[in-house]
C-alpha cells in the first residue's frame, strides 16, 4: 500500500469515528463523570481489535 492509500484509509477512519461519535452524541455529552466510557469500550462499540 502507498503513502496515498495509507492517508485515505487513515483518514476514513477518522470519518468514521466522528459519524460514530455524532450519532452517539447524547451517550457521550450525558455520561456522568463517573460514567465515561474506558478507551475499550469505545474500541468495543467501534469494533476496534488492538491488531489495528
Amino acid at each position: 500500500m502507498n503513502k496515498i492509500d495509507a492517508l485515505l484509509d487513515l483518514l476514513s477512519k477518522i470519518y468514521q469515528i466522528l459519524q460514530y461519535y455524532h450519532l452517539h452524541q447524547e451517550k457521550f455529552l450525558n455520561a456522568l463523570p463517573d460514567q465515561k466510557l474506558t478507551r475499550q469500550e469505545v474500541k468495543d462499540y467501534l469494533g476496534i481489535s488492538e491488531s489495528t
